[in-house]
């Protein structure tokens, strides 16, 4: 009997459908903000101040809404061979602010969902960082660092946004994370206008789900 041939785009389709079963990202729930300032606790904060900062994050933390959707469409398609019900992982989302990445990021064993940061970043010519905290006079922590910290949690950061001064470094740096999927941050020098990183990571539902097809057929993140 002649074995059954799978076309190049079933072939694809199984390959994310294992993606899914072996990952799992709806498991995560945090979406996580940091390098706000102490008084930004809820997301009704980021509407009390017009513009910049606070209204890119309003924008970034629709986009990761977004992508847990598309994440909850793959998840249903892997769970038809499977029998997983997706549904069972699909918990409430939870929003958390921190002014720091040690006390937000780093103080947690499981990966969040997604993370953006609004602080600084820099680089010495082979070392990318990224401050602790909103202040650029504050500690400079190293994204190489950080990145370790969050290969070495559970689960799978599905989206990292650094809308920050000198990003490029930290992005390459954190996209070799094995739990890291999309990760933006295109400046390699100083931000004049944060808009224009936050639009390239400000995605609708059909170019995350492309985005995401290509890192996990990219295999990656296999």
């Amino acid at each position: 009997m002649t074995p059954k041939r799978h076309t190049p785009e079933n072939e694809n389709r199984l390959k994310v459908n294992a993606w899914y079963t072996k990952h799992q990202p709806l498991r995560q729930t945090r979406f996580l903000v940091t390098g706000l300032e102490a008084s930004v606790e809820s997301i009704a904060d980021l509407f009390s101040w017009k513009g910049g900062v606070h209204h890119i994050v309003l924008h970034l933390l629709s986009t990761c809404a977004e992508l847990r959707f598309v994440h909850l469409g793959n998840a249903i398609v892997a769970g038809m061979e499977t029998g997983d019900d997706p549904f069972q992982h699909f918990d409430d989302m939870v929003v958390k602010f921190s002014e720091t990445i040690t006390e937000g990021l780093l103080g947690s064993d499981e990966a969040p969902f997604a993370w953006i940061h609004v602080g600084h970043g820099d680089h010495d010519g082979h070392e990318a960082f990224l401050s602790d905290g909103s202040e650029g006079e504050g500690p400079y922590l190293e994204t190489a660092k950080i990145a370790e910290a969050i290969e070495a949690m559970k689960g799978t950061c599905s989206y990292i946004c650094l809308p920050v001064c000198h990003s490029l470094p930290s992005k390459l740096a954190l996209e070799a994370c094995e739990n890291t999927a999309l990760v933006f941050g295109s400046a390699e020098d100083i931000v004049t206008e944060i808009n224009t990183q936050c639009i390239e990571a400000t995605l609708n539902y059909a170019e995350l789900k492309s985005r995401m097809k290509s890192v996990i057929l990219g295999e990656r993140h296999a």
